[in-house]
């Protein structure tokens, strides 16, 4: 795992969360569809880069992954519906169609499980032996 995939991880969280607080919806318009190869045997992203209008009347625009059965679909032109943070809309997201919210809590999960095993258990079960707390270790 990329020392960035936490920092990645976090801030998807920390964007949902802000368009949680106060959303709205609008249905933006697909300005391009792109295919992003990492080369290699490494994965594939479907990015659809999109524009829409926020209720103050400002032209935002924004990207998302989609998946293979959504981008297949979108032709440039099409609407698509987009969620904004109402106190800042280039805070947005897709609705829908967007497989990476799950791959973000997920990792989040997982970063959660593996800090849990290395300082939590990993501390009680020395404990319990008669060892030395390792935290205390490296003072």
């Amino acid at each position: 795992m990329s020392v960035l995939a936490p920092v990645t991880f976090i801030g998807a969280a920390l964007q949902d969360r802000r368009i949680s607080a106060s959303p709205q919806t609008a249905i933006a318009r697909v300005e391009e569809k792109r295919l992003d190869d990492t080369g290699g045997e490494g994965p594939i992203f479907l990015e659809v880069r999109y524009s829409f209008i926020a209720a103050s009347g400002a032209r935002f625009h924004g990207r998302g992954h989609v998946s293979q059965r959504v981008y297949d679909k979108l032709a440039v032109g099409d609407g698509l519906e987009v969620q904004y943070a109402a106190d800042d809309p280039s805070v947005n997201r897709l609705i829908g169609g967007s497989p990476e919210a799950g791959v973000y809590y997920f990792g989040i999960a997982m970063i959660g499980i593996l800090w849990f095993w290395f300082f939590g258990l990993r501390r009680w079960r020395r404990e319990l032996r008669g060892e030395p707390d390792p935290a205390l270790e490296w003072s």
